[in-house]
């Protein structure tokens, strides 16, 4: 089989895994997907001294469609060093490919303030944590300092093929309402023929608007983005990685937010002298109300909100909660989020199901905060957990139980934010422990709620935070106009 014939049939095959991933709603990878993820790989990395224009279409079309799959193990495929080396030379040589054929005129970067500030993500929507982190630091840059404009690829749309070519109105959306309130604009790509061109478009759009400098929530799915940075198109180019970073050379920092991943995510890019930034995110902290509101003493209501209820509600999570609900009488659970509640209901025990309390998802940052604020305990999900959640919960004063279930970001991140009181090894029975302890001592969670809000006030308000990051950034551009240097690997 000639090169091209093995790319279409991988194209053809993660193409396939994608759609079996879709109607499995990104709960488990499909049948050979593994095979697949190593099979791709190796070709393309025995390929690479022969790299062309077609490779390097086949590169943008094929892996974000595996990363986007490996969402269901955490990206566990991806956190191989190995894996992390062969795709990082990968994209670098594809990346440079498609960049080589965009021509765009010769530029002289602003020399002082305000620097012009692309926040790119490939998707926009007030649900998801990557699209608000973003949008939540560019609203929170200094005007003296920089002017943020918000870039949407609309890359999955263009994945789809679906052709419509309707952009969707970003105005109508939360976010969107809060950037153009703000007066920051948003450009939002129609579909594009295929990722190739896309990455085109998007090199082309940031010579047009003449940005300085790049923050993206990139990781291996923002093959665009590998291509922008690798044209030298921007002086300075950041990634702000929410689950896993982007590997190409053109990056000037990774933005690094989980102490606990720090090593197994970056590895590779600091043992090659990579710089990275290490930040706490966060979430807006405002003041409690006063009075607080009252609990009934005879009941103790438990929490769990989450927009992915379906696929994060595990057999061992359910298990957990079924005991703590028999154990407790006077206990009730409450979940918050989208789903089916018959197929919900059925995954905990069916002597308890009569204190289940679905709320379907909500809508609103105050309803959201009346709802934490109504509760009396906030359990987390494992081994897949929220992050922003427990944020919201921590400033709500709710006291938070969660733990360590792995090593990969997604096992482990949330208790990274909650700290010395969240379990450190994966153990249901420690997690079942503490939530019984705490049920039972409303002292107790006084105390614990108490401790993470003042956590939340000192470590995750995200405005004083975004602040010292952007500041950390501006230092790295001015040092690179002074030195007038291309973008540093």
């Amino acid at each position: 089989m000639d090169r091209n014939a093995v790319f279409s049939e991988l194209f053809r095959d993660a193409r396939n895994q994608i759609r079996q991933s879709g109607r499995l709603r990104f709960r488990t990878t499909g049948e050979g997907f593994a095979e697949l993820e190593q099979r791709t790989l190796s070709a393309f990395y025995s390929y690479l001294p022969e790299a062309d224009g077609h490779y390097a279409a086949m590169v943008g079309e094929i892996f974000p469609r595996l990363f986007a799959c490996d969402v269901a193990t955490g990206y566990r495929f991806f956190h191989d060093p190995e894996v992390i080396e062969k795709l990082w030379a990968i994209y670098n040589r594809a990346a440079a490919i498609v960049a080589a054929r965009v021509a765009f005129p010769s530029r002289c970067f602003r020399r002082e303030p305000p620097y012009k500030v692309a926040c790119i993500t490939a998707m926009f929507s007030d649900y998801l944590a990557p699209a608000k982190a973003l949008v939540n630091f560019a609203l929170n840059l200094d005007r003296t300092q920089f002017t943020p404009v918000m870039v949407i690829t609309n890359q999955t749309g263009t994945m789809e093929r679906r052709g419509d070519f309707q952009i969707k109105p970003f105005h109508q959306t939360v976010l969107g309402k809060r950037l153009i309130g703000a007066g920051i604009d948003i450009l939002g790509f129609a579909n594009q023929e295929n990722v190739m061109m896309l990455a085109q478009y998007l090199i082309n759009i940031c010579a047009q608007w003449e940005v300085d400098m790049v923050v993206t929530n990139a990781s291996p799915f923002n093959f665009p983005e590998a291509c922008l940075a690798r044209s030298g198109t921007v002086k300075s180019f950041f990634d702000m990685h929410r689950g896993f970073p982007l590997y190409v050379d053109g990056i000037d920092a990774i933005l690094h937010f989980v102490k606990s991943t720090r090593q197994r995510q970056l590895g590779p890019w600091l043992a090659r002298g990579g710089k990275v930034i290490d930040y706490c995110d966060g979430i807006e902290v405002t003041p409690l109300p006063d009075p607080l509101p009252v609990h009934d003493p005879q009941r103790v209501v438990l929490l769990t909100a989450s927009n992915y209820l379906d696929q994060r509600l595990s057999p061992e999570f359910c298990a957990v909660v079924s005991r703590l609900l028999a154990a407790c009488p006077t206990a009730v659970y409450r979940l918050v989020g989208g789903g089916e509640r018959e197929s919900l209901k059925a995954r905990f025990a069916a002597e308890v199901r009569s204190r289940l309390q679905f709320v379907g998802a909500v809508t609103g940052a105050e309803a959201m905060r009346a709802e934490y604020l109504q509760a009396d305990l906030y359990l987390n999900e494992f081994p897949v957990s929220g992050v922003r959640v427990c944020l919201e919960a921590m400033s709500a004063a709710l006291p938070v139980v969660t733990m360590v279930s792995g090593e990969l970001h997604v096992n482990c991140t949330a208790a990274d934010h909650v700290g010395e009181l969240a379990i450190t090894e994966y153990d249901p029975e420690k997690y079942f422990q503490l939530a019984r302890r705490l049920i039972c001592d409303p002292d107790g969670r006084r105390q614990i709620g108490q401790a993470l809000r003042r956590r939340v006030e000192t470590d995750y308000d995200y405005r004083k935070n975004f602040t010292a990051l952007s500041r950390q950034m501006l230092e790295i551009h001015r040092r690179k106009l002074d030195l007038g240097g291309g973008a540093v690997a």
